[in-house]
């Protein structure tokens, strides 16, 4: 019995759990409710110290991230110990098994018989003495069982993230006994090439996860993933909204924190920046009562207070123009950039420097009359969070920012590491000038999200759609050869030029013009090059299109 094990005995409740892959059972130890909690913690959230609420002295490396993960002593699959859905999952075990692709459960099973495959060389090539590179590992587990699923959660992914920096960052302050030791490195260095390759793949993630081996690629995985988690958190409160906003800010201002990188300092900058949009917008609903309104004007705060500091470090970089950056991995696809004119302040040039509240000096001068002149002020970044998140405010898609910096270098590294064929579909409909000039750009603009609406239905699994700008459309599509990409533009060409949108009193049918492209041959050509081959061919053909009317054209 190791030393972990005698300590969970004094923190923990069992569970025996069934292996949904191979149906061994495992016992797995769950911390008691209540049994910790964090005596202070970073503004990311990492925790710099845990009070265990029972009269024994355990090792500093003994935190709750050693029991966040149930890995199967089988087969390395591995769930969330916290999550009931996983320790009942046969209970509605048809249910739980359709969130896999077909055939991975199995596989799994079969590759650790034959002590073979990604997740069990992850699960048994360190020596469980090795509590740093034992501990990342896990989490690396859980991001594959993940990914295993057709619908992989990007909440899920952006935290097991945000702790695998976690653990880095403390390499040295808490495990540093294990570290200088540890393997780990190594074994994820030569482990790359073939998680890569036994990853299902998912076009709809903002990017291939990576087995990352420093803080900084963690904290990069992290931003992707969170704020592709945004979109989902549309429909959802405000409060969770701004929550999941400063987080997102705070991670920003960390990894400018580790680089010094301008465009990582004009990232963070806009991240805090649309969270005091946002918090500002809460404030001045006069239909948003209660909670979410005390919660902005805390998170206002706290975003300006921030976006000050984080003022403050570039200063500090620029002035030390030969001080050598941290180097890491290389990055994951780019998170949207912030839009132009990002660097103007987060708070009115005659502030006062120090720790002044930024909501407490306006109320203080009675009602909103300072909120409102912030609000004028920031009049540039309106909508800045819809755009920083890659998000078009009209049709809720992912915009051409979004597109360009994330998503089609995502899918296109998917395509070239499967050596799979790739394409692109660009559409656009016509005459929304005239129906603008006759209706008005208000019911111009519903019309293009009835249009959106009904495109959305016409996606199939695996592909990705984007509103580019205007009333322009692109639609990535995986795995298919140029002419199966033509036969797919003219079925929805069909269905488009067949439909009767609303507009008025009455209904009206559209004209669409669509361009496609396919991945271009490589040739030696570098990803770059071909992503904006392929992107231009597209346009290109979608401009061609318009020219003819009513058409359909194919890039050559």
């Amino acid at each position: 019995m190791g030393l972990l094990d005698v300590i969970s005995q004094h923190l923990c409740r069992e569970y025996t759990v069934t292996c949904p892959a191979c149906g061994i059972d495992n016992t797995y130890p769950r911390l008691k409710r209540d049994i910790f909690r964090a005596s202070k913690s970073e503004p990311d959230g990492h925790p710099l110290g845990i009070n265990w609420r029972i009269d024994l002295d355990f090792p500093a490396w003994l935190t709750p991230l050693n029991y966040f993960w149930a890995v199967c002593s089988n087969c390395c699959f591995t769930g969330q110990i916290e999550e009931a859905d996983f320790r009942t999952w046969k209970t509605a075990a048809p249910k739980f098994r359709t969130q896999f692709h077909e055939g991975v459960l199995e596989s799994l099973s079969d590759l650790a018989n034959a002590k073979r495959g990604v997740a069990y060389q992850l699960g048994n090539s360190l020596s469980p003495d090795d509590i740093f590179g034992t501990q990342l590992n896990q989490f690396f587990l859980g991001i594959f069982t993940e990914c295993l699923k057709t619908a992989p959660a990007a909440s899920t992914l952006a935290r097991a993230y945000l702790r695998i920096a976690w653990i880095y960052r403390d390499e040295k302050r808490i495990y540093e006994e294990f570290a200088s030791q540890s393997k780990v490195r190594p074994l994820l260095e030569e482990l790359g090439p073939a998680w890569t390759k036994s990853l299902p793949q998912n076009s709809e993630l903002p990017l291939i996860p990576q087995l990352v081996t420093d803080e900084i690629s963690a904290l990069r995985h992290t931003l992707s993933f969170f704020e592709w988690n945004f979109r989902d958190l549309q429909s959802a409160g405000h409060e969770d909204e701004m929550r999941l906003m400063i987080l997102i800010a705070e991670v920003g201002y960390r990894l400018y924190e580790l680089t010094g990188i301008e465009d990582d300092f004009i990232k963070g900058q806009s991240l805090f920046s649309g969270t005091m949009q946002k918090c500002l917008s809460v404030i001045n609903d006069k239909t948003i009562v209660g909670g979410a309104v005390n919660r902005a004007k805390d998170t206002l705060e706290k975003a300006g207070e921030r976006g000050r500091e984080l003022r403050t470090l570039q200063q500090k970089w620029t002035k030390k123009p030969s001080q050598p950056r941290p180097q890491a991995q290389e990055a994951p696809p780019p998170a949207p950039p912030a839009p132009e004119n990002t660097t103007q302040p987060l708070a009115p040039e005659n502030a006062k420097p120090g720790k002044t509240s930024v909501f407490d000096a306006s109320t203080a001068q009675g009602g909103m009359k300072d909120l409102q002149q912030k609000i004028e002020q920031l009049d540039a970044d309106n909508k800045r969070w819809m755009r920083l998140a890659g998000i078009s405010e009209i049709t809720g898609l992912p915009n051409r920012v979004m597109l360009s910096r994330v998503l089609l270098p995502g899918a296109l590294k998917q395509a070239l590491t499967r050596k799979e064929p790739f394409g692109c579909i660009f559409l656009s409909p016509l005459g929304l000038q005239d129906i603008n000039s006759k209706y008005g750009r208000a019911q111009g603009d519903a019309l293009i999200k009835k249009f959106a609406d009904f495109l959305r239905n016409l996606v199939r699994t695996g592909e990705r759609l984007c509103h580019l700008e205007g009333v322009s459309f692109a639609l990535l599509v995986p795995r298919q050869t140029i002419h199966q990409l033509e036969k797919r533009a003219e079925a929805i060409h069909k269905d488009l030029t067949s439909r009767r949108f609303e507009m008025g009193a009455g209904a009206l049918s559209l004209k669409v013009s669509i361009g496609v492209a396919n991945l271009p041959p490589i040739n030696g050509q570098s990803a770059k090059a071909l992503q904006d081959d392929l992107y231009n061919r597209s346009l290109q053909a979608l401009d061609k299109a318009k020219i003819q009317g009513d058409h359909i054209e194919v890039a050559p």
